[in-house]
């Protein structure tokens, strides 16, 4: 009889380390669920690329948008050529935070001013 009460205390507590852990295993997921699901939310409603609001352009950007309106439909090339003081890497960075930006587009390989 001592023999079955021992079982019956050990099965017992092996199902209340196995619903433990399954509790430990369930909130910690929970928890990484919704830490994705608020990067996710966050990702979703910033500006990719753009500065936040409030925020001027910088000097080499506002070249670079000067310099496309003055010079529509130029290259990234030709741009880095007429804009010899900016690094060409720079220029190529500036592009991208403007075309996110929805400042400036890309047709038939030139940049243009959005209107």
């Amino acid at each position: 009889m001592n023999s079955n009460r021992r079982t019956d205390q050990i099965k017992q507590l092996i199902a209340e380390a196995t619903q433990k852990a399954f509790d430990r295993g369930y909130q910690t997921a929970w928890e990484e669920f919704h830490q994705i699901l608020r990067f996710a939310a966050f990702r979703a409603t910033k500006d990719a690329g753009t500065a936040p609001k409030g925020k001027k352009r910088s000097a080499n950007a506002d070249n670079v948008f000067n310099f496309i309106r003055d010079h529509p439909g130029k290259s990234g090339v030709e741009i880095a050529n007429g804009l010899p003081d900016i690094h060409e890497r720079t220029i190529r960075t500036i592009l991208r935070r403007l075309r996110l930006s929805k400042a400036i587009v890309q047709k038939n390989g030139g940049w243009f001013v959005t209107e």
